[in-house]
């Protein structure tokens, strides 16, 4: 049993927050462990979970991160080992550039009385471009690093990939006719489904661009996004639709949502299994959490065929080539969806009622290959791997 430092999402409806329960709690639950969680992007509501919760802006309002409260909490957990989910780039600049750790102490150790503390760090990350740039690499020199996917691990070949679960008691296909009822959609018109934060890399104006023609031209195809209309950046999804007088009206916008309130796991498996297809033309995914979902309920994705999309999506979608790559703030590759072929194919499933029977049959299969106790196991065996007597003479 080991005590575990994690800094991750939690607390908040966010992809990461969503990995960091899952395997967390499995890991209290099923191996025994003992998890301080530093929340990010938790305000300090009640959440019903075995972790211990740690507030990320108590000493710094701004510090979302929580980075003003990494050694403060590492000195006063003593844990065996710290455990970042979060990309390469941030952990990267937490750890050698935080102006809250200007000596590197997370990074040298702690030294008292002759003595180094020194917890080994394990770092879960999403690679979601290409050619990641090789500064990325000096992680390797004190972390151990984990890819979420095959396609994560070709930019660190020495790490183990561990693949995202998916809970198929709750995101498992329900009566589609039934579920659009529940939703308030009409049950008679077909769906299209996308569930992202609404970000630049999500690029939600192309899916609406794909879509726009296709709306056109058959009246009863209906779109729902499960995003806040107005992005963090500012741009408003809703401005790309103001020409388009005869048809926005047909695109609803989930209520409720905040950048830190969201649906229920029951209800968002309500919403993926009322639809009949999940359109993402994401530029590049580290994972792609809400594909499978959607394929867990039986619902066919259509996405572009790049990063670990190819991966997850397998044969429980259609895949569209890129059109090409394009450079990011990041410093890596991502891929810009090829906007005619997605409505090519979209159209093609629409009127393909063998295609869409084939794809729901496909989509299950393929989403029954990722398991959240697979995870949680592999990441046991990982964190038993790094544990090691933590005091060493200087």
């Amino acid at each position: 049993m080991a005590k575990i430092f994690a800094i991750a999402d939690g607390g908040a409806p966010t992809g990461f927050g969503v990995v960091t329960h899952n395997i967390m709690e499995r890991l209290i639950r099923d191996y025994g462990h003992e998890v301080h969680l530093l929340a990010v992007n938790w305000r300090g509501d009640t959440v019903d979970t075995p972790m211990h919760f740690y507030l990320p802006t108590q000493k710094v309002q701004t510090d979302i991160y929580g980075q003003s409260r990494y050694l403060e909490l590492v000195g006063k957990l003593m844990p065996d080992i710290i455990f970042f989910i979060n990309d390469p780039a941030i952990v990267l600049n937490v750890l050698t550039n935080s102006i809250y750790d200007p000596d590197l102490v997370l990074w040298r150790g702690i030294k008292n009385d002759d003595v180094v503390y020194r917890p080994p760090i394990l770092a879960y990350l999403p690679v979601d471009g290409y050619d990641s740039p090789k500064s990325w690499d000096v992680l390797s020199q004190r972390v151990t690093r984990v890819a979420m996917t095959h396609f994560g691990q070709e930019s660190m070949p020495e790490a183990p990939v561990v693949w995202h679960g998916v809970d198929r008691e709750v995101f498992k296909p329900q009566d589609r006719k039934a579920a659009k009822i529940a939703l308030g959609f009409d049950p008679n018109r077909f769906l299209v489904l996308r569930v992202d934060k609404n970000s630049f890399r999500k690029d939600y104006p192309d899916t609406w661009r794909v879509l726009r023609p296709l709306m056109r031209r058959h009246p009863d195809i209906d779109v729902h996004f499960h995003c806040l209309p107005v992005a963090s950046d500012g741009h408003d999804l809703r401005a790309f639709m103001w020409n388009d007088e005869d048809i926005r009206e047909r695109v609803s916008f989930s209520p409720d949502l905040t950048g830190f309130t969201g649906w229920s796991v029951e209800s968002l498996a309500k919403l993926y299994s009322a639809a009949d297809l999940f359109v993402s033309t994401s530029w590049g995914e580290g994972f792609g959490l809400t594909l499978l979902e959607a394929m867990a309920c039986g619902t066919p994705v259509i996405a572009t065929d790049c990063s670990s999309i190819t991966e997850v999506v397998g044969d429980g979608g259609i895949l569209i080539p890129s059109t090409r790559r394009i450079a990011t703030p990041m410093g890596s590759d991502q891929c810009l969806p090829d906007v005619d072929a997605f409505s090519a194919a979209i159209e093609h499933f629409y009127q393909s009622a063998g295609l869409r029977r084939d794809l729901r049959e496909k989509a299950t299969v393929q989403a029954a290959k990722f398991s959240w106790d697979e995870t949680a196991r592999r990441m046991n065996d990982i964190i038993n791997n790094q544990l090691v007597p933590l005091a060493a003479d200087a």
